[in-house]
């Protein structure tokens, strides 16, 4: 396989095309930590209706769905923001 000649490349370009790289990268960690978080919201309802049945309160774990509502809330936003900063890279990189 041969090599790619970078310097084919102009500068701007392959600058841009770093920069939305980057900004993919960051946007895709986002996403996995949304999912987490997610994940951890899903998983509250069955303890909640365990420890309901076995007689406990569940004020804490009510309180921890508020938490991770309100951590989802702002990865959203983190999302989106990443979402439309690759975007707007992407036709200085891509010419697309």
């Amino acid at each position: 396989m041969s090599e790619l000649d970078l310097t084919a490349f102009d500068n701007d370009v392959l600058l841009a095309r770093g920069k939305y790289a980057t900004v993919r990268g960051a946007r895709e960690d986002a996403v996995k930590a949304l999912q987490v978080q997610c994940s951890q919201l899903q998983s509250i309802p069955s303890i909640v209706l365990r420890h309901v049945q076995e007689g406990q309160t569940v004020d804490e774990l009510l309180a921890q769905v508020d938490t991770v509502v309100a951590a989802i809330k702002e990865q959203v936003v983190t999302v989106l923001d990443l979402h439309r900063q690759k975007e707007a890279l992407k036709p200085e990189a891509w010419g697309k």
